[in-house]
Formats: structure tokens, C-alpha cells, sequence
């Protein structure tokens, strides 16, 4: 150690001096109490040109010490010492980003776009808690070792972190204060520092980051400078970058607006208007740090989940299909995830005391019984199956009917027409409208009358004729017409369809197809035919002459009432058939469902003791069927959970005790509930079923436990309880904005890249899910956690969770298919952060 470093600032122990600015000194030292690295910047009195500085540098630390931002480095402690004040901040390893500019060159967009996320979540807390920084620059803004960039010196000294930076005035009231290039306009015209001046200088610092150059030239004059910045608006970055994004480009024009009035109001609504902007991957190297990979095999088993080879927020991802906003490829086509060799878990938390309640929704009874379902089931498919034959059969069985009637109509009408002189009905034919007078009409007429009384079924009897122009106009006229006229309503008026048709009277055939080929040969209507007479199914045969000519035709007529009949009976005799049919069908159902209710029963029963926890239940079912089987594999489960019930009890005891020393707390752990937080499950069951591996159950306590917790304490999370076959965590939005679910990230990946550095063959799942409701973030968390023991991956995100903070990390996007109401329809399986 350099002798003239002090040993010892107050409780802390000095390592080293790793900063000096105008104002003072920096130094990282060790607090033993916490055990954990700090930084403490000691500022000279001798420095501060008014007596109420200390006051004011007072005042500020303190307010400085409230925000809790994980973009933001943390003030843990000061010590107002009359001679030389200190603060004591928290330790950050990394570099400055003007030594990433330096040693690394401009950032691709992708970690620009991260930069600008954080920075603005960290200055948006700020901001609210009425701090301005006043001089934000690279050299003030902290790049960590696990990605995350944190806002340093708020206007209070010089040098702070590991990178040695710039110097700058303090906390003159009305003053100008920060670096001079990047001062916003109105600043450098001698104004009031702003929020929009903080914005401005943001602006300007990320110019510089995406270009590698500062958009304001030096110059030796610093008035020169200062009126250059206030007259001149910058360069458009578009022009020097001209394959940014539109959207990028509107909202950073905004950011750096020359006038304050046109820029974003807020770091809040500047942070809410790049959240929605889709970053296109810009090939910037993308390194991932979990160890596992989604496949695009398309051999590979699916496990209820399908995956788009597109990375999320326009990472690399694993495969390169183009991909819609709504996840749709359109390159090669959608491809499966690769699964594990191993089962999901089945293993469950066994009680430890006692026995379980058993939930009154188990013991109520329900509102319909399984065994009035199942009669229900087999009544109505049986029935609808009945339903349906009869229906068929009775429609082919009237089709039938029909025909036959038509054949009896077509051989009525045959049989008629022998009864007619076809040289007598040529004669009648000429005679036209006068027929009637010519003595053989009567008798056709008393002839065709005796023909229908013998046929009581036939309504109407009558003898047509064709005309010259019958095939194209399709009328024809009545020659005969033997039917009576008959008041058949009954209302004492003989009524037009109830009126004999005269000789020579036309009748349109165009609707009664069969009508004109019955002048050739016997035949019937292939459906009933609706004139002024009413509507019919009718039958026609030629008439001919001694040579044997057709002269006309003979037409009888059936009424469409007639046979509505005879289908009403026959449908009146099918509805009888069926329902007995029916009501055998229930009786059946009763007798199978009876038979079913028993094993069923038996199984519920044993079911609700395991849940109290009662593993020594036995199922007996007597049958040789299936119940049986099904008893057997539940005894078998019994017997598993028997054996599994120590090691869980031993299993859950040690890590709750592990908990406890990590929190240096006795007894039990304490829940964290209610408000806005995240919620991470580290599931790290090493077995292949419900039991863990003996062998591998104390290299997970020893091993794992200790680099989760390491990882969870360094980014805010507090362990909560065991769940399972692993660890529920929780971390908290430390105030409105906040992003809790990007430090259970930064954890996890954390974590994961420490098992991997760490050469441990363990498997670990992790999911992670953001609500205000803990009990359904936490099964939407444990249920993501095991999801990656079927697909194949390390850690899986919430699409709620992970959305809004997709700038800063690659990942995959995962469709979820019928996975169970614990599960969203979207999840991400993250692979790295991008600055890292």
C-alpha cells in the first residue's frame, strides 16, 4: 500500500486512491461492518468559496442518499467533517464512458439505445426527487462489469468510480456549472440549469457516443464556445448517421432541440418515448451469457411451446427468419425448440408440519355430478345418433313413398287415357272452344268421372292438347276436364281454383316439365306444381289414335295435402320408435355412469388425504378395467412421495437456513408483499423425477446457493422462501418508473455466468415475472422456471416483464401454446445484455 495513502477513513479501510479532481479526492475503500466495496470522496473545505457551500453540499448529499435507482451510484453514507466532508458511495466496476469512447470507439445503436434507456431511468429518478446533475457527460456516466450504466457526480465534485475523470465547478448558485461543449443553449447564454438542460447535455453526450466525435469544435475561447452553443442549433445526427432509424431520429432531434420549449418536459416522458422504438440489429457483437441455446432442429420436441428464430428487440437471436411485430416468421418457417432428455420436474413440496387444510372447494359438492354428466353424455350422443339415422332413414323412406306415388300416378294416368277415343279427342281437339257441343264429349267426360271414382285419392281428371307453338311457348290447351266443381272451403262461392276448365282454355306447362313429355309416354311430376288450382303431384299419359298417334294427354291429379298425410303419419310412428329408443339409451347411461361412480370416488377420497399430507392412503378398486390400472399407478405415486418426503423436509430446512444467514437474520425469512415488484424462481432440482439426486443435493446447497444469493444482493433482490424444488426472490420498485425486472435479470445472468465460470455441471432454471399482485406473479414466475426444463433454455421472462426493458438485453421470442392459465401466451428466453 502507497505510505502516503491513509489507512483508514473513518470505519472504512483505504485500498487506493482512484481519483483527484479541483475539488478533492476519491478512493476506493472496504467497509467491514457490510463487507462490501466503497468509494469515499473527501472534499476540501478549502475549496469552497462561500460559507453556506457546506451547507448546500450538505443538503444535496442527503437528498442524493434517498434515490434508489440502479442507475444512479448510491450515496451510503457522509460524514460532515468541518475540515474535510466525505461522502461514502457505492463502488462501481467498470469504466467511464469516456474511456470506453477511447479504448473501444463509438457504440453500435443497439448499446446507444441501452445507454440512453438507463441513463434517462436513472436521471428520471433524479429529476423526481427534485436533483439535478448539471453536468452530464461521458466522463460521468459509468459503465458497470454486468451492463449497467449509472449516472455519477451530480454537480457535487470531481471523480468518482474507477475511471479518472474531467473537472468541473460545484454548486455555485447561480453560476455556470458543468463542462462547456456540452451545456444546453440557454445555459450557455447565462440561464437557470433545467430539466431540459439535463436532457440537452444528455443529448449532446450521446452524439458523442454514437459518432465518436463531440458535435461542438473546441476552441481555446471558451466565450467563443458558449456563444457558438447558443446561437447555433447542432448538426442533425442523421446527416452524419443517415441509416438511423426514422423514429430514432425524430425522438433524438427532440432530445436536443435548441429551443428548451421543444424538448421532451420530462426524463420520464423522454424515457416513455424511446421505450416503444424498434431497434434494428446493427451486427454489433452480440455476447451471450447463459449457456444454453435454442435450437432450430426441426427434429426437436416442441414440449407445448413454439419458438421464433428472430432476437428480440432485434437481436441476433438464433436464427435469422425475418419477424413481424407479432412474431410471424416469414423466412423458413417456424422452428421447435429443442428439448431436454429429462422430464419437467414433478416433484411437490411436502408438508412440514402437520397436516394441510384440505380447501373447502374440495370438500363442497359440485353443482352437477360427474355421474349426471356422464348420463348426459351417453343419453344425448346416443340420442343425437338415434336422432340423426331416424332422420335419414325416414327422408329416404318419404323419397320412396313419393316415388312410388308417382308411379301409381303415372299408371292411373295410363289406365285413364285407354278409356279415351284418340280419334274422337283429335276431332274434339279441332273442334277447339266449341268441343262441348259434339256428343262424344259427354261421354269422355261420364267415362273419365266413373274412372275417378274408383281412384278416390285423385283429385282433378282432365285431357290437354298441344298447340303449333307448344315446344316453344310451352302452352297447351284443356280439351276435357271431368273434375266437378266442388266448394271445397266451403266458403259458398266457387272460387277460381275450384272452377272447371273449359275446351280451349291454355295452361302454362313451363313449371310442369313432365306435362309436355306425357304427350309421348306415361309419367309423373318430380315434384308438387303450384298453379291457380292449388298444388299438386300429377300424372300424364298419351292419348292415341287407331294409327296410333298421340292426340293429347289424360292428367290426373293428387293433392299435396294427401300425401302430407301419409308423411305425418309415418314421422308420428318414427317419433314413437325413437323415443322408446331414446329412454333405452338413458337407462343404459344410468346403469354405466352407477358403475363408474365407485372407483371414481375411491380415487377423490385418496387424492384429498395426500393433499393433508397423508402419504400412507391406499386406493382399492376391485375392478379389472382400467380403474384399475389407475389405482395402481396412484399407490405407485404414493410410494415415490414417501420416499421423496425426507429429502424435501431436509432439502427445504437448509436452504431456509440458508436464507436466513445470507439476510444475518434468525429464524424465519420475512415476505416481501404487495406493491410493484419483480419475482425470480431459481429452480434447482437435479433430479430426473420426483426425486432429487442424493449425490447432487449438496453441491446445489454448497455450491449454488451462495453464488444466487451473491448475485441477488449485488443487484437488489431479497430472498423470500423456498417454493418447491427452488428460490422465490423478490425485488422491489424502489419508486414510480422504476424497472425492477431488469435488475432480477441482471441477477440471473449474473448468476448464470457464474455457474458457467464456475465449471458446475448443475442444471438451474430460472423465470421471472413483474406484477402487483404477488401470488399470481409468483406461480406465473415458478411455472416459467420449470418451462425451462422442457424447452431447453436457462432463463425465461414474462412478455409484461421483459417488453419494456428489451433495449438492453438479447433474447429470443417464445410463443407459448395451451400451457395452463399460469403461463402468458408469450415469453423470452433471454440470452446476455447488450452492453455487456
Amino acid at each position: 500500500m502507497d505510505p502516503a495513502l491513509p489507512q483508514h477513513i473513518g470505519k472504512y479501510l483505504i485500498r487506493e486512491q482512484i481519483g483527484r479532481g479541483g475539488m478533492g479526492l476519491v478512493y476506493r475503500a472496504f467497509d467491514p461492518a457490510l463487507e462490501r466495496e466503497v468509494a469515499i470522496k473527501i472534499i476540501h473545505t478549502a475549496k469552497l468559496n462561500f460559507a453556506d457551500q457546506i451547507t448546500r453540499f450538505a443538503a444535496e448529499a442527503k437528498a442524493l442518499a434517498q434515490l434508489c435507482s440502479p442507475n444512479v451510484v448510491q450515496v451510503h453514507d457522509y460524514h460532515p467533517d468541518p475540515v474535510e466532508p466525505y461522502l461514502v458511495m457505492e463502488y462501481v466496476r467498470g469504466r467511464s464512458l469516456s474511456a470506453v469512447l477511447r479504448e473501444d470507439g463509438a457504440l453500435p445503436l443497439r448499446r446507444l439505445v441501452d445507454c440512453a434507456w438507463q441513463v434517462l431511468s436513472g436521471l428520471a429518478a433524479a429529476h423526481g426527487a427534485g436533483i439535478l446533475h448539471r453536468d452530464i457527460k461521458p466522463g460521468n456516466l459509468l459503465l458497470a462489469a454486468d451492463g449497467v450504466y449509472k449516472l455519477a457526480d451530480f454537480g457535487l465534485a470531481t471523480g468518482a468510480g474507477p475511471a479518472q475523470l474531467d473537472d468541473g465547478d460545484l454548486t455555485n448558485t447561480g453560476e455556470i456549472v458543468g463542462t462547456i461543449r456540452y451545456l444546453a443553449p440557454e445555459r450557455a447564454a447565462g440561464g437557470d440549469a433545467t430539466v431540459a438542460t439535463d436532457l440537452y447535455a444528455l443529448g449532446v453526450t450521446l452524439y458523442e457516443l454514437a459518432t465518436g466525435k463531440h458535435p461542438v469544435a473546441k476552441d481555446d475561447n471558451l466565450l467563443r464556445i458558449a456563444q457558438r452553443i447558443s446561437t447555433e442549433p447542432l448538426r442533425p445526427l442523421s446527416e452524419v448517421l443517415p441509416k438511423l432509424p426514422p423514429g430514432f431520429v425524430v425522438w433524438f432531434d427532440r432530445l436536443v432541440a435548441h429551443d428548451p420549449h421543444q424538448r421532451f418536459p420530462t426524463a420520464a416522458a423522454a424515457l416513455q418515448a424511446l421505450e416503444p422504438l424498434e431497434i434494428p440489429n446493427d451486427g454489433a457483437d452480440r455476447r451471450a451469457t447463459t449457456r444454453r441455446t435454442v435450437k432450430t432442429d426441426d427434429s426437436a420436441r416442441t414440449v407445448a411451446m413454439t419458438h421464433v428464430p428472430q432476437a428480440v428487440a432485434d437481436g441476433n437471436g438464433s436464427g435469422n427468419a425475418n419477424t413481424n411485430a407479432n412474431g410471424s416468421g416469414s423466412g423458413s418457417g417456424r422452428a421447435t425448440l429443442a428439448g431436454t432428455s429429462r422430464p419437467p420436474s414433478t416433484a411437490i413440496a411436502m408438508p412440514l408440519n402437520g397436516l394441510r387444510p384440505v380447501p373447502a372447494a374440495l370438500l363442497r359438492k359440485p353443482r352437477v355430478r360427474f355421474v349426471i354428466k356422464l348420463i348426459l353424455a351417453i343419453w344425448v350422443f346416443s340420442s343425437a345418433a338415434t336422432i340423426v339415422a331416424g332422420l335419414v332413414i325416414s327422408h329416404r323412406a318419404i323419397n320412396d313413398q313419393e316415388e312410388h306415388f308417382r308411379k301409381e300416378l303415372a299408371n292411373a294416368a295410363a289406365a285413364a287415357a285407354q278409356l279415351v277415343d284418340g280419334d274422337v279427342h283429335a276431332r274434339l281437339v279441332q273442334a277447339g272452344t266449341t268441343a262441348a257441343r259434339d256428343a262424344q264429349f259427354q261421354r269422355i267426360v261420364i267415362a273419365l268421372q266413373r274412372f275417378k271414382q274408383t281412384h278416390p285419392e285423385i283429385s282433378y281428371i282432365y285431357t290437354m292438347a298441344k298447340r303449333p307453338d307448344s315446344d316453344t311457348t310451352h302452352l297447351v290447351s284443356f280439351v276435357v276436364d271431368a273434375s266437378e266443381e266442388i266448394d271445397r272451403n266451403r266458403n259458398g262461392v266457387i272460387d277460381p281454383d275450384e272452377i272447371v276448365a273449359l275446351p280451349g282454355q291454355l295452361y302454362d306447362a313451363s313449371d310442369a316439365p313432365r306435362l309436355m313429355q306425357g304427350f309421348e309416354g306415361a309419367t309423373a311430376d318430380d315434384d308438387f306444381v303450384k298453379d291457380q288450382w292449388g298444388s299438386w303431384l300429377s300424372g300424364y299419359a298419351p292419348i292415341r289414335d287407331t294409327q296410333g298417334r298421340s292426340t293429347g294427354l289424360v292428367g290426373v291429379d293428387l293433392a299435396a295435402d294427401h300425401i302430407t298425410r301419409l308423411e305425418k303419419d309415418f314421422l308420428t310412428h318414427s317419433v314413437v320408435l325413437l323415443a322408446s329408443t331414446l329412454l333405452a339409451f338413458l337407462a343404459a347411461g344410468v346403469l354405466v355412469a352407477l358403475r363408474m361412480r365407485q372407483p371414481i370416488i375411491a380415487l377423490q377420497r385418496g387424492l384429498l388425504k395426500v393433499a393433508q399430507g397423508e402419504l400412507e392412503t391406499k386406493v382399492e378398486v376391485r375392478s379389472a378395467d382400467e380403474f384399475r390400472i389407475l389405482a395402481d399407478t396412484f399407490n405407485f405415486m404414493i410410494g415415490e412421495l414417501r420416499d421423496a418426503a425426507a429429502i424435501r423436509r431436509a432439502f427445504e430446512g437448509f436452504v431456509a437456513h440458508s436464507l436466513a444467514a445470507q439476510l444475518n437474520r434468525p429464524g424465519a425469512v420475512p415476505s416481501l408483499r404487495g406493491g410493484l415488484a419483480a419475482r425470480l424462481y431459481c429452480d434447482l432440482d437435479q433430479g430426473d423425477g420426483p426425486l432429487i439426486d442424493r449425490a447432487a443435493l449438496g453441491r446445489v446447497l454448497s455450491h449454488l446457493l451462495p453464488l444466487l444469493f451473491d448475485a441477488v444482493r449485488t443487484h437488489g433482490g431479497v430472498p423470500e422462501r423456498v417454493q418447491g424444488t427452488g428460490v422465490l426472490i423478490v425485488f422491489p420498485a424502489a419508486g414510480a418508473g422504476d424497472h425492477p425486472q431488469a435488475q432480477a435479470v441482471r441477477a440471473a445472468l449474473a448468476f448464470l455466468a457464474a455457474v458457467e465460470n464456475g465449471g458446475l455441471q448443475a442444471r438451474v432454471a430460472i423465470g421471472i415475472d413483474l406484477g402487483e399482485d404477488p401470488s399470481s406473479v409468483e406461480r406465473r414466475a415458478v411455472a416459467l422456471g420449470h418451462l425451462n426444463r422442457q424447452v431447453g433454455t436457462d432463463l425465461l421472462v414474462s412478455s409484461g416483464a421483459f417488453l419494456p426493458i428489451r433495449s438492453s438485453f438479447y433474447a429470443d421470442r417464445l410463443r407459448i401454446d395451451a400451457l395452463g392459465q399460469d403461463l402468458p401466451a408469450e415469453g423470452f428466453a433471454v440470452k446476455g445484455a447488450v452492453s455487456v
